[in-house]
């Protein structure tokens, strides 16, 4: 990148920008100030404002998408993931109580180690 030289044109009207800014600061203020209100008052809810929040996953396509569509078939084909996280955190939860039990942590400690099984790995989403 080019250094800025004190004889260019944007180097003069940076100079010119800064010394106006630094003689009228309230010309950049205000403006920046009513810009954020106005912003603010935009986003209200909708009796204020004009922004909606709607939590309908139905809505964000139509009906005709294709998109959406293939969508609904891979949804059909894969079951979704909160169905399956239930099973593994009860699975856990079975794992985690054996382990505390007092009666088990001797069995548990005399039996030689399994070799580790990458079969039952699950997404968590």
């Amino acid at each position: 990148m080019k250094a800025l030289s004190a004889d260019s044109f944007l180097a003069r009207l940076l100079g010119r920008l800064t010394a106006l800014i630094l003689r009228r600061p309230r010309w950049f203020f205000w403006p920046q100030a009513g810009l954020f209100v106005l912003c603010v008052v935009y986003a209200l809810p909708k009796p204020y404002g004009h922004l909606d929040f709607d939590m309908n996953q139905d809505d964000l396509v139509g009906p005709n998408q294709k998109y959406h569509e293939n969508f609904l078939r891979l949804q059909k084909e894969f079951p979704p993931h909160s169905r399956l996280s239930g099973k593994n955190s009860l699975r856990r939860h079975r794992q985690s109580r054996r382990a505390r039990d007092p009666s088990t942590t001797l069995s548990l400690a005399s039996r030689p180690p399994t070799p580790l099984r990458m079969t039952n790995i699950k997404s968590s989403m």
